[in-house]
């Protein structure tokens, strides 16, 4: 399974070897996509976001005790799943800043950071997708902020 780019931008990424079964949910698609990544689909466009509202939010990463955060991956296996869902080192990055510390705002202004070189718009765009995706996964919760 090959998830993360050798080189370039690399969004954040979640994969699976199987299709992802989540209680009280409709599976979600795992597809291969550019260079042979394994990939679940992020869904449907656009998403609507009240910036303002969503800025101030506090993503936290939920079970925190089923989470790996590596050095280059992380991995997240909850039991009432079927498989285990992996991390690309973009990916564990986020995820690391979701420790009910930071802000959506301050998240995205560091991953913006991280990736200087790369069109801005572009990825505070993936990043805030990521946010949804991860909501939708059910791995994160997201509190009310100020």
């Amino acid at each position: 399974m090959q998830i993360q780019s050798e080189k370039g931008y690399d969004y954040p990424k979640i994969a699976s070897f199987y299709e992802v079964n989540i209680a009280n949910s409709t599976p979600f698609d795992v597809m291969v996509g550019e260079e042979g990544a394994i990939s679940i689909k992020l869904g449907t466009d656009p998403y609507e976001v009240n910036l303002p509202v969503l800025l101030v939010k506090i993503p936290v990463l939920k079970k925190k005790n089923n989470w790996i955060l590596e050095k280059r991956w992380a991995c997240v296996f909850f039991p009432e799943w079927d498989t285990p869902l992996y991390f690309n080192k973009t990916a564990r990055e986020f995820c690391l800043l979701c420790n009910g510390k930071n802000t959506i705002q301050e998240i995205l202004k560091n991953t913006v950071k991280s990736n200087l070189k790369y069109d801005r718009k572009t990825v505070v765009n993936d990043a805030i997708r990521f946010i949804f995706l991860l909501k939708k996964l059910k791995l994160i919760a997201i509190r009310g902020g100020n």
